[in-house]
């Protein structure tokens, strides 16, 4: 049985958020890190901490895997599947947007005067390779 585009476009989001997530939480420090935290307001550092714990339930095998690793392997691993992801998803996003405002990308206007923005396409994903901002 094939996939459609649709199938493909929801997998790759689906990786892509996963591999956020991971790439996010293995730049975190820990909770006891008070260097890290320090001077950070309690709303952020607790936002952040709640964040870490759904991640850690979300994903607890691959939470594990970066815990483990005194490497760094799993976390280039995970780096690189996001950056991976990421490029295909924008290379393949060749559709029209509707923007309503004013921006540097080239654009189209249909008829009805509606601004449309392309945000994808190879070119767009060679340029912004690899994109690794969590």
């Amino acid at each position: 049985m094939s996939s459609t585009t649709k199938e493909i476009e929801e997998k790759l989001s689906e990786l892509t958020e996963k591999y956020s997530h991971l790439v996010w939480y293995a730049r975190k420090a820990p909770s006891d890190d008070k260097e890290y935290w320090d001077g950070t307001p309690d709303e952020i550092k607790t936002k952040a901490l709640n964040e870490v714990s759904r991640i850690e339930e979300f994903f607890p095998d691959d939470v594990d895997e970066l815990v483990e690793d005194e490497s760094n392997w799993t976390h280039g691993f995970n780096s690189g599947c996001l950056a991976a992801f990421r490029f295909v998803q924008t290379a393949i996003d060749t559709k029209l947007h509707e923007v309503d405002d004013e921006d540097t990308w080239e654009d189209d206007t249909i008829p009805d005067g509606t601004k449309m923005v392309c945000f994808g396409g190879i070119e767009q994903a060679e340029e912004e390779f690899p994109f690794l901002d969590t």
